[in-house]
């Protein structure tokens, strides 16, 4: 009746300290501890299994150890715990790990469960985080090699062919275009040098004003007119 009565009150203590976990009581007769503590992420997702087994005794047992963690394999539990007074003889922390079950005298409970269940959640966010990276890498492999990726390749390319050869004509137009204008310009500018200089021919060099831009062309035309 004392050992129910101390299951009982560590039930509430661990629904109080986690409330969003799930606390059960584990039957008689079944293995996997006494209580059952389920880890839930903020989100409400199972994240691991502690089960916790409390003992009353006042002197240490090895048998204790092998069994619990019999009953965390038949659970499928993450962890186990031993909460109890009576530590190994070689023991004098009031808590540690033994063996792959942890141990704690009961003071130190709720502290433990708090740092286990941490630990659990840690461990499912880390994975949570692989998985979708993971995931992204896949889908992204897929996207990369697919037919749809490969054609939106060849038209991107198509596209700058064509951007290129648009360019390349419209180059050789436009230097043709220039050169006409230069020859153009050419001529109009020798016609007008031709002009300045027959008129310097007639009416005499001094008398013909200077015309910036054309002194060493209508220059020259006189030279060769004389």
């Amino acid at each position: 009746m004392q050992g129910e009565v101390l299951e009982l009150d560590f039930e509430q203590g661990l629904a109080n300290a986690f409330p969003g976990d799930a606390i059960e009581p584990v039957a008689k007769g079944t293995r996997g501890g006494d209580v059952a503590h389920t880890v839930h992420t903020p989100q409400g997702h199972v994240c691991g299994l502690i089960i916790w087994e409390l003992k009353r005794t006042k002197n240490w047992s090895n048998d204790w150890v092998p069994k619990l963690k019999a009953d965390m394999r038949s659970a499928r539990a993450n962890l186990a715990v031993i909460v109890t007074e009576a530590m190994p003889k070689d023991i004098q922390s009031d808590l540690t790990l033994h063996e792959g079950v942890w141990l704690c005298k009961p003071a130190l409970a709720l502290a433990l469960g708090q740092l286990l269940r941490q630990g659990l959640l840690d461990v499912a966010r880390t994975n949570a985080l692989a998985e979708r990276r993971s995931t992204h890498a896949e889908s992204l492999y897929s996207y990369v090699t697919s037919h749809e990726f490969s054609q939106q390749i060849e038209l991107m390319v198509e596209t700058y062919r064509q951007m290129n050869e648009q360019v390349l004509k419209e180059r050789v137009a436009y230097e043709k275009l220039w050169s006409q204008r230069e020859k153009q310009a050419s001529a109009l500018l020798t016609g007008t040098a031709n002009i300045i200089g027959s008129m310097q021919g007639y009416i005499g060099g001094a008398a013909m004003p200077r015309i910036k831009g054309l002194e060493l062309l209508s220059d020259g035309l006189a030279e060769d007119a004389v």
